[in-house]
């Protein structure tokens, strides 16, 4: 299920990177549980993955590692 909603979001979050709306990504982000979160970065290329991670607080990205 999760990689479902992915695909479904992706557009979306492919163009909050492009747009370097960083406040909207992060914003986007934190409304995802880190398992969601994992999944997303997954689809991302590497650019993408890495502004994403450098978008969460710390507790976010210490929740994103367990998975």
């Amino acid at each position: 299920m999760e990689l479902q909603w992915t695909k479904i979001f992706l557009p979306e979050i492919v163009e909050l990177i492009e747009a370097k709306d960083f406040k909207g990504l992060r914003n986007f982000l934190r409304e995802r549980h880190p398992a969601d979160i994992v999944g997303i970065l997954r689809e991302l290329d590497p650019a993408g993955r890495v502004m994403g991670f450098r978008l969460l607080d710390k507790n976010t990205i210490s929740e994103v590692l367990r998975f």
